[in-house]
């Protein structure tokens, strides 16, 4: 929420909206990964693998110091032990910590209540209104393991801050057929 709130700073002043609606996603208490193309390769070194790994691996460095490898959960989820087995599952949020798993830990939620309060205080400077919609991720849908503490945790933070929220786990668990392209993506 951070990346957002400093994106809704730069684009408020221009766009003077009347309503943001923010997508809120389990992970967005751990930032984002570093994208290679913000490093600038020079044209005469473009064309070498080994030169574009190196750029990658650079860009995405800060986010693994500090949280680990975002992918770790991936055999695990793959697996789909998680969908039947409560000790799977969590075996599987934990592993995911680095990526959509920090939602189950207690530690980011003050960053996500920083980048609200600050789209709240746009908001009153630049004279909108926020809501925010709560999105789960496929491990949440497809489990038979019930898990909504991240919702529940979203909904405290929401009403605390005055912020109308919708928790879209319960309707997208109801509907039939595969919703998700990947773990996060619908």
């Amino acid at each position: 929420t951070r990346d957002e709130a400093a994106l809704l700073a730069e684009l408020a002043p221009a766009v003077r909206p009347d309503l943001v609606l923010v997508g809120f996603y389990l992970n967005d208490s751990v930032g984002q990964v570093g994208y290679p193309d913000v490093y600038r390769i020079p044209p005469w070194l473009r064309w070498s693998r080994l030169v574009q790994r190196a750029v990658v691996g650079w860009s995405r460095y800060p986010h693994r110091a500090r949280l680990g490898s975002r992918y770790e959960w991936v055999p695990a989820f793959l697996e789909r032990r998680w969908v039947s087995d409560r000790e799977a599952y969590e075996r599987l949020v934990a592993l995911a910590v680095a990526d959509w798993g920090a939602a189950w830990r207690e530690d980011s939620w003050p960053e996500v209540e920083e980048g609200f309060r600050r789209m709240l205080d746009l908001g009153r400077r630049w004279r909108f209104r926020v809501a925010a919609a709560a999105f789960p991720v496929s491990v949440q849908i497809e489990s038979r393991v019930a898990d909504d503490r991240p919702q529940r945790r979203f909904k405290a933070l929401a009403d605390g801050l005055g912020i109308p929220s919708l928790d879209l786990l319960p309707v997208l668990a109801s509907t039939r057929g595969r919703l998700f392209y990947d773990h996060c993506h619908l």
